[in-house]
C-alpha cells in the first residue's frame, strides 16, 4: 500500500483540512486552488509541505510531498505501510495499559483540527527519535517497522481496496448503538456505528461484536472511535474485528 494523504494542515487557518476542501475548490472556481498554495503541508509534522496534484482521466485528486521539503524526523510519512504479521506481532505484546495510552495518544493526533503556534514544537519534543511515535510499529528491537496504514470510518470503508489488511480504523462524530445478544442465558454485546453522509443523514458504517464485554454508551452521543483490527467479510453487514479485545477506544465528544 502507498502512503496517501487524505487531509492536510493548511497553515494560514492553522487547521487540517480534508483533501475534499481542494476538490470542491478546483471544480468550483475553474480549478483555482491559489488560496492553498503554498501553504499546505504534512497533518501530521506540519513540517513538510504538500503540492495538489488534480483529477484526470487516469487517476483521482491526491496531494504529494514536494521533493525539496521534509518530514520531521519520526513522522510516520516518513515510513512505508507496515506488515500485517509486524502489526500484529507488535499489537499483542504491548500490555492493556500500553495498548489503551497508543489509542489515546492516536486519537489526540488524528482528530486535531485546530492548530496553535506551539502544537509544531510540541510535535518536534513528543515525537523525536528519543519518543515513540503512535503512528508507527516497532519492533523488539524498538527499531521502526513501518507505519500504521490508516482509514477514516465517517466514510464507507470499501472491502475490495482494504481486504484482510490489518488497518487503524479511527473516526469522529460518529453514533454508536449497543445491541444485546442473549444465547444459552447469557449476554453478548454488539456494537453498531452510523456517521453522517453527504446528506447529513446518519448512516451505517460497521459493527463491532464484543463478545461478553460491556460498553458504557450514550446512544445520542457522539464520540471519537480508534481500533486496530481487520475487516471481516463473513457477514451480509461490515464488521471489524480488533486485534485484542481492549484494541478499540471510544471517547465521548465535547458537545
Amino acid at each position: 500500500m502507498s502512503r496517501v494523504f487524505d487531509k492536510f494542515y493548511f497553515k494560514p487557518k492553522q487547521t487540517i483540512l480534508s483533501i475534499d476542501s481542494l476538490i470542491n475548490a478546483s471544480r468550483s472556481h475553474d480549478e483555482n486552488i491559489a488560496p492553498f498554495i503554498n501553504n499546505m503541508f504534512c497533518p501530521e509534522c506540519l513540517q513538510a509541505q504538500l503540492t495538489f496534484c488534480h483529477e484526470t482521466s487516469k487517476h483521482k485528486a491526491y496531494l504529494k510531498r514536494i521533493p525539496s521539503s521534509s518530514h520531521a524526523p519520526n513522522c510516520s510519512y516518513n515510513y512505508k505501510y507496515a506488515s500485517n504479521p509486524s502489526i500484529k506481532k507488535y499489537i499483542t505484546s504491548l500490555s492493556s495499559n500500553q495498548v489503551e495510552d497508543k489509542l489515546n495518544s492516536i486519537l489526540h493526533l488524528l482528530t486535531r483540527k485546530n492548530i496553535t503556534s506551539n502544537t509544531s514544537t510540541n510535535y518536534s519534543k513528543t515525537n523525536s527519535n528519543n519518543h515513540k511515535n503512535p503512528l508507527l510499529v516497532y519492533d523488539i528491537n524498538n527499531s521502526v517497522s513501518g507505519a500504521l496504514p490508516q482509514k477514516k470510518v465517517n466514510s464507507y470503508l470499501d472491502p475490495n481496496i482494504i481486504g484482510n489488511d490489518i488497518y487503524l480504523f479511527y473516526g469522529e462524530n460518529i453514533k454508536i448503538k449497543q445491541n444485546i445478544i442473549d444465547k444459552n442465558n447469557k449476554k453478548f454485546y454488539l456494537l453498531e456505528f452510523k456517521a453522517k453522509n453527504k446528506n447529513q443523514e446518519w448512516t451505517f458504517r460497521f459493527k463491532i461484536f464484543r463478545n461478553t464485554i460491556r460498553d458504557i454508551i450514550d446512544e445520542n452521543a457522539e464520540y471519537y472511535i480508534a481500533t486496530i483490527g481487520t475487516l471481516n467479510l463473513n457477514y451480509s453487514k461490515l464488521q471489524i474485528s480488533p486485534l485484542l479485545p481492549n484494541a478499540l477506544k471510544i471517547k465521548l465528544m465535547p458537545k
